[in-house]
């Protein structure tokens, strides 16, 4: 598989509807990620086990029910509370600081 450069700022995952976990070997390289958005990825269950990259400002998450309901249920929270703008569904999440 061919890697993402490291350069990339905005990524956008749309429509895999059989992928069901995130690699973070692909997403770690990429330190200069700022805008994350992952839109209709219906079997996707949840974030890496070692997190999103720390230079990610925004992540977005439409249409992943599975995925969703985790966070909803406060799983993987830990994995993107470092980041300041988060979308699920269009509602923005806040963490505390």
């Amino acid at each position: 598989m061919m890697m993402l450069p490291p350069s990339l700022t905005s990524l956008t995952i749309w429509g895999l509807l059989n992928l069901k976990s995130l690699d973070s070997n692909e997403l770690h390289h990429l330190t200069s990620l700022r805008k994350l958005e992952i839109v209709a990825c219906s079997e996707l269950e949840s974030m890496p086990e070692e997190g999103l990259p720390s230079s990610l400002s925004s992540l977005a998450i439409w249409g992943c029910p599975l995925l969703e309901l985790r966070l909803k249920k406060g799983e993987d929270l830990d994995k993107i509370s470092h980041i300041p703008n988060v979308e699920i569904n269009g509602c923005k999440t806040i963490f505390p600081a």
